[in-house]
């Protein structure tokens, strides 16, 4: 498994250029970056939470992430990648139009590198990303993952959360049935938080 992950390295490297052109040929402001999952995480998926998948069908193993303005800016640099890319596309996840349980919004696309690996391209915009930052420090902090679709009121508040972050995306207002929700849920949520035991000292904030 090391030396099937190394093999993602350079092909990553080379994904980040080419969407760092996409981005200039859509004329989008992005700050791309880059990683290769990490060793522990590979293990959790197969082992736990996809456990019919195998290594070899794992197309997230090199990542390339581009987060934009808005979602104007996002669309243009998606379409520039599906409609001008010369790599092949393999799979498109439109977590925008159908977010996740978690509501986790973002685009998801598999690109077949020269090498043959499939890497994954994550297209979010500046408020997708900030509640995104958010779940991952809670995450770690509490040591409980939030990323992935859950019940309970912390799974819950970030899904509302998700929703208040989509109505300011989309300049519409938000709802007194929301706001209610997002109150109730905030004061369940500092006791949940209040009763665990941080794994970090990070000090994760609550995004309002």
């Amino acid at each position: 498994m090391t030396a099937y992950r190394a093999q993602f390295s350079r092909p990553t490297a080379a994904i980040n250029s080419a969407l760092r052109r996409h981005a200039k040929q859509a004329d989008v402001d992005a700050r791309v970056t880059q990683r290769l999952k990490k060793t522990p995480t590979i293990i959790d998926k197969l082992a736990q939470r996809e456990q019919s998948l195998n290594l070899l069908e794992m197309h997230d193993i090199g990542g390339c992430r581009a987060v934009v303005k808005d979602i104007s800016a996002m669309d243009r640099l998606v379409d520039t990648v599906v409609n001008r890319s010369s790599e092949r596309l393999l799979k498109h996840r439109d977590y925008v139009e159908s977010p996740r349980d978690s509501g986790y919004r973002a685009h998801h696309l598999i690109i077949e590198s020269s090498a043959g690996l499939p890497i994954e391209l994550q297209i979010r915009t500046t408020s997708m990303h900030a509640w995104a930052d958010t779940v991952e420090g809670f995450s770690t902090e509490l040591g409980i993952n939030f990323k992935q679709d859950g019940e309970g009121p912390m799974f819950e508040f970030l899904k509302i959360v998700a929703e208040i972050y989509w109505h300011e995306e989309i300049d519409t207002p938000v709802g007194p049935e929301l706001s209610t929700r997002y109150n109730e849920l905030l004061i369940e949520v500092n006791d949940f938080i209040a009763r665990q035991k941080p794994v970090t000292y990070g000090q994760q904030k609550l995004p309002f």
